[in-house]
């Protein structure tokens, strides 16, 4: 962010403030050092800010209420029980029971907190959640923030999506096993790791980073913290806590003693206050003043700003490097636990003998292995995005064999094409347009997919390209298609994900989550963005063969099925674009109401020329009505079509469909089909009705206002809808 965009907060030094302010400051600053006025401020202090304090005392009905005013009682979960502790009874766990409380709920990265509670590890662990404000572990990439022991060792994080976008901090030294101990999280609000602050019993330990990178917020579905336990994660089994407090702000270093001492050494109290340090003292002053707390709100502005911008721009997953690379081994008999010779960082030694890294050999990277595969001294990637990109074109890459280009792979079978198309491609500077343009435009692809006798004899398998290409267009080309038919297709690029068309009950059935479809231009998006869900792929997608994205797939099977023509035929998506197909036809044939009654008052002023004003009013009113009952019988009474205006509107049906006019034989069944279907509709009325009211596009009021035009309409719709399986819609020629 700019900096003049940013909050400023306004400061003043003792220099600058009057004599009478002078005073007042140091007579504050003087009450400070008094043993008995700072316990008096400190007791106030721990009051401030403080959002939910728990004691586990009184477990009255597996809940337990909080010291704070306001603030919600803690639900115990599982059966935890309660045992000794410092301050009365603790609670006992056992890694699978805990407690929840949404006190602490709503933090985000922003927002400076501090939490407090006492620990009594019964055992050293290697992992175990403590307390966390998140919905799951790896499930959620562990967004939210956390408190662990990982080899015996605190650790606390703010995640956005582990490891990638977040801070995590470690102390150095190991929890006493067996023991209670106090410790206490504080957090400013920075995003940064140098704003945490870890404290064992009242005293801030040693810690490292091991990472500092959050950027993103902090915030998921969840609004709970808990305590003691995780889903899919390691509980902290046979521990034990007490006390816990939540506070809504950063919490100071003599604050974080006080606590300790409160809880542990309430008998040492007036000891510790004739003896705090003066430089504790004086970040407790400084704490206490009233500039101090405009300029923390003022930052606190400012950093919400700027996450709030933070949080706006997209993201994508990106791989980093690790500070030491990991080390790989022959694994002898392919066992993962018999490791052989370690194999260092190289290039294959017959695919880069002309090619030399910018890196030493001991520091290779993923960088260095980035600019060999599209080095053009190695053309092999460029070959095979070449084959793929014509594999998408003719059914059939140059290399038929597009998943294997070695020795048991397929020579290509225009090897000289194949160089060409390559190294033009590299050296355009891999433009992907400027290559489809070049193949699309060239007489290969443009001539006719119309094969003779003697051509099928010679080149059966199209190898040599005698002939256009001919294949069933792709699941997502098919979709797409039919939704540009009936001018439903959403042209807009980039955005989120969306949910079209899919059967009930699906996701509900594989993982319980219910499938919640995105109406209108959230169904009617291209392919590219529906939503993919690995274990329940979308079913209109697997019957026209797509991947089901549990592993790579170079080239697609191509299969005719009958229940591809179900699907063409019963689908909510493709029964939805047929009626748009014949909306779109029945409102480009129908004649308007302002051009019929545009056409009779025209008449009318010519044959009444010589009359009166008056005269002519009248006689354009009347025939203005004439005009319109005309308009009503036209479009809404729906008057019998002629031969030819069948003719008219199912071969435009067609037209739209194939690109062509029907011939003569097509034409006729057309006609039958049409004839039928309106038969059948003018005599089930409902069952038009049922058909014009499946997916989200709404017909305008004059194309179905009764139920004769809605028959008609409804009998286009099933001619579009039968013409999905026509083989000149489907297949690509």
């Amino acid at each position: 962010l700019p900096e003049s965009s940013l909050p400023v907060a306004a400061s003043a030094t003792v220099e600058e403030k009057t004599t009478e302010e002078q005073a007042e400051a140091t007579a504050t600053e003087q009450e400070t050092k008094s043993p008995i006025r700072l316990a008096d401020i400190l007791q106030r202090r721990l009051q401030t800010g403080r959002i939910a304090e728990y004691g586990f005392d009184d477990l009255a009905k597996n809940e337990t209420a909080s010291a704070g005013e306001g603030a919600p009682a803690a639900k115990l979960t599982g059966g935890a029980t309660q045992t000794p502790g410092p301050v009365g009874s603790g609670l006992s766990l056992d890694g699978e029971n805990g407690l929840t409380t949404k006190a602490g709920g709503e933090f985000r990265r922003s927002d400076p907190f501090s939490i407090s509670l006492w620990l009594k590890p019964a055992t050293h662990h290697d992992r175990a959640v403590v307390l966390h404000r998140s919905r799951a572990w790896t499930d959620s990439g562990s967004r939210g923030y956390e408190l662990l022991i990982e080899d015996g060792r605190l650790s606390f994080a703010l995640v956005h999506f582990w490891p990638g976008n977040g801070l995590r901090l470690r102390s150095l030294s190991p929890l006493p096993v067996g023991q209670w101990t106090q410790v206490t999280i504080t957090y400013d609000g920075s995003s940064r790791a140098d704003g945490v602050g870890i404290y064992v019993n009242g005293s801030p330990v040693r810690t490292e980073v091991v990472r500092d990178q959050l950027t993103k917020n902090i915030t998921a579905s969840v609004k709970e913290l808990a305590v003691g336990n995780r889903f899919r994660d390691l509980g902290f089994k046979g521990g034990a806590i007490d006390q816990l407090r939540i506070y809504s702000r950063k919490l100071t270093r003599l604050e974080s003693r006080w606590l300790y001492l409160t809880d542990a050494r309430p008998n040492n109290l007036s000891e510790f206050l004739y003896n705090v340090s003066d430089r504790l003292l004086r970040e407790l002053y400084y704490d206490l003043q009233p500039e101090v707390d405009s300029a923390k709100e003022a930052l606190k502005a400012a950093r919400v700003a700027k996450c709030n911008v933070e949080d706006g721009v997209a993201e994508i997953m990106v791989m980093r490097e690790l500070p030491e690379p990991r080390p790989a081994y022959i694994l002898m008999r392919g066992a993962y636990d018999a490791r052989g010779e370690e194999v260092p960082r190289a290039l294959p030694a017959a695919l880069s003998q002309n090619w030399t890294p910018d890196s030493p050999e001991d520091t290779l990277s993923r960088l260095d292995l980035a600019k060999w595969l599209v080095d053009p001294a190695n053309p092999l990637v460029a070959r095979v995005a070449v084959n793929r990109f014509w594999q998408a074109i003719f059914g059939q890459g140059l290399v038929a064999t597009s998943e294997d280009f070695g020795m048991q792979g397929q020579p290509p079978t225009h090897p000289e094409l194949f160089d060409t198309l390559t190294h033009d491609f590299v050296s355009s500077g891999w433009d992907v347009k400027r290559l489809l343009k070049q193949i699309v435009m060239s007489q290969t692809y443009r001539q006719s997919a119309a094969v003779t006798p003697e051509r099928l004899a010679i080149d059966p398998e199209n190898r040599w390209l005698s002939r256009g290409a001919t294949f069933r267009l792709p699941a997502e080309m098919l979709r797409d298609s039919a939704l540009a038919y009936g001018g439903l297709l959403v042209k807009q690029v980039g955005g989120p994900p969306v949910k079209p068309y899919q059967p009930a009950g699906l996701w509900k059935e594989k993982s319980g989550k219910v499938y919640t479809r995105d109406e209108r231009d959230g169904s009617w998006r291209r392919s590219l963005y529906t939503y993919w869900k690995r274990t329940s792929p979308p079913p209109s997608m697997m019957t026209f063969d797509a991947s089901n994205r549990e592993v790579c797939m170079v080239k697609r099977q191509t299969t005719m099925t009958p229940m591809q023509n179900l699907v063409l035929l019963n689908d909510p998506q493709f029964v939805e674009a047929a009626r748009a197909i014949a909306t779109d036809v029945l409102r480009e044939f129908a004649p308007q109401p302002e051009q019929i009654a545009g056409t009779a008052m025209q008449a009318v002023g010519s044959s009444d020329a010589d009359s009166s004003t008056a005269s002519k009013a009248s006689a354009q009113n009347e025939n203005t009505n004439e005009s319109e009952n005309r308009v009503e019988n036209t479009t809404a009474e729906g008057r019998e079509l002629s031969d030819d205006e069948i003719v008219q509107l199912t071969g435009q049906v067609f037209l739209r469909m194939t690109s062509r006019r029907p011939s003569s034989d097509e034409q006729n069944v057309l006609t039958k089909v049409f004839t039928d279907q309106l038969a059948y509709f003018r005599e089930n009325g409902q069952a038009a009705k049922e058909l014009l009211a499946i997916g989200d596009y709404q017909t305008e009021q004059p194309l179905a206002t009764n139920t004769t035009s809605q028959a008609r309409l409804a009998a286009l719709a099933t001619l579009a809808g039968g013409l999905f399986t026509f083989d000149e819609v489907i297949v690509k020629r």
